[in-house]
Formats: C-alpha cells, structure tokens, sequence
C-alpha cells in the first residue's frame, strides 16, 4: 500500500500530527494518534495510555534522544512496507557495546499487562535497535498480553543482563513470524528471544549471530 493511501485511511481514525520533517515528543498519549514524520524524537519517556492507540507511518524513525522508555497500556500500530520500514533506535550508540553501563541504548518498549478491551499491537516492517536493559527484554518487553503480532520485523544489537537480548515474552500468546534476530545479548538465557509461559506462535524466523551465558 502507498504510503499516501495509507495516511488517508489512519486520517479518519486518529488524531493527526500534520507532516512535518520532526516532530519531537515526550509524555503521555490519551486518543488516538498518528506520527508521520521522517524522524519524531522522543525527549522523554512516552506512555500509549489505555483506550489509546499509536499509529506510525512508514518511513518514520523513532529517535530515542537518551535512556528512555516506550510504554504501550493501550495499543501500538507501526506498520511499515518493504522498503520502508519503520525504525526503532536511539539516537547515540557510541557506546552500546559495553555491558556495564546503560550509554548507548534505550529502555525498549513495554507492553506489559495491557487490558484485552484494547486494540491489538502490531509491528511489521520495523526495526529494533539498540535497546539496552540490566533487566528482561533489551529490544522488547512482552508480559500478560496475548494481542500482539511482529512480522518482517528485525531486533539487531539489543542487550540485557538478564533474559531475552532481542525480546522477552511472558505468558503471552503472541505470534512472530518472518523475523530477523542478530548480534542481539542476553547474558542470562536468550540471546536473541527468551519465552516462558504461554503459547507464543513462531514462523519462519532467522537468529543469528546472538551472544548468551545461558
């Protein structure tokens, strides 16, 4: 799908932040709201608070500014095409490869407990980089929520000190396919994804190149 049309479809839907270069943005979201920008940079923790949903728009790059956190309660729609993907980083990786300090990552998104009355998350066509945890879940935090989908999406150098490097999910129904983990860290057990509880659903995934003590 063009990119225009899509932006006509989200239009009707969400709350929209008119087109622009950056948009910059910290804080807490309450309506449905779509981000189309070539780079929305985030000052701040953000909160995608229940009843709300995100969309973003291909092509955009989510630009953490420092160590700071994407928090989904309600729902998240990052639906990017092939050949325009929709990136997740943080803006400073200069030091991303030491493991004993948070520098040179970001705090990941967390979709954690989220209630069943909200939409379902998707991501396809996005990129997770560089997320960095001294808990679970370096790129991708996944507890009690069985409404999420990940398609064509990749988790590339993201660590945490404990389990799951690219992604923790648990007790989560959550489905997976055609994705791409590598040179992702967990140092306790999952390089790339750690899984407990639940019945997660996997397709056709590639992990290569992750590191684990575990």
């Amino acid at each position: 799908m063009k990119k225009g049309l899509l932006l006509i479809l989200f239009i009707f839907c969400f709350t929209l932040n008119p087109f622009s270069q950056v948009i910059f943005f910290s804080g807490d979201i309450n309506s449905n709201t779509l981000w189309d920008a070539d780079t929305v940079k985030i000052t701040g923790n953000v909160s995608i608070n229940s009843g709300a949903t995100l969309a973003i728009a291909p092509g955009t790059v989510i630009s953490l500014q420092g160590y700071y956190r994407i928090t989904v309660l309600g729902a998240i729609i990052a639906c990017g095409i092939e050949n325009d993907s929709i990136i997740f980083t943080v803006q400073d990786t200069s030091l991303c490869y030491l493991e004993d300090t948070l520098a040179g990552g970001w705090d990941g998104i967390h979709l954690d407990s989220v209630s069943e009355t909200n939409d379902s998350s998707i991501f396809k066509y996005c990129g997770i980089y560089y997320g960095k945890s001294f808990n679970n879940g370096g790129g991708i935090y996944l507890k009690y929520n069985n409404k999420v989908r990940f398609d064509h999406c990749t988790f590339f150098h993201n660590m945490c000190h404990w389990d799951g490097g690219g992604m923790v999910i648990e007790y989560s129904d959550c489905i997976i396919r055609n994705c791409e983990f590598y040179k992702n860290n967990g140092r306790a057990h999952g390089g790339g994804l750690c899984s407990y509880g639940g019945k997660p659903e996997f397709e056709n995934n590639l992990f290569y190149m992750n590191f684990t003590w575990g």
